[in-house]
């Protein structure tokens, strides 16, 4: 499966997502998030919990080259020019 497909995969509408490790904001890490939309260069979501708990937001999605790692269950990806990461994984 294409690495996009696999990110998509992980991120796709209604599932749940924990945030691992947000090098940029480490105030996240923990955070759960509910999936609303998968889009072409975007996500939606409602945050579950935290501070921001009942907050919609949106992402961008990570472009091939920015994906550090996937698996079925979790995605590693830079965040912009830096060395700043976000992990997310699939939360039970």
């Amino acid at each position: 499966m294409a690495t996009i497909d696999r990110v998509r995969a992980i991120l796709a509408a209604d599932t749940v997502v924990r945030t691992v490790e947000n090098t940029y904001r480490p105030v996240l890490n923990g955070t759960r998030r509910r999936i609303e939309k998968c889009g072409a260069t975007v996500f939606t979501y409602e945050v579950l919990d935290g501070k921001q708990v009942g907050e919609r937001g949106r992402s961008e999605f990570p472009k091939a080259r920015d994906v550090v790692e996937v698996t079925d269950e979790r995605v590693t990806w830079r965040l912009g020019r830096d060395d700043h990461t976000v992990t997310f994984e699939r939360a039970v």
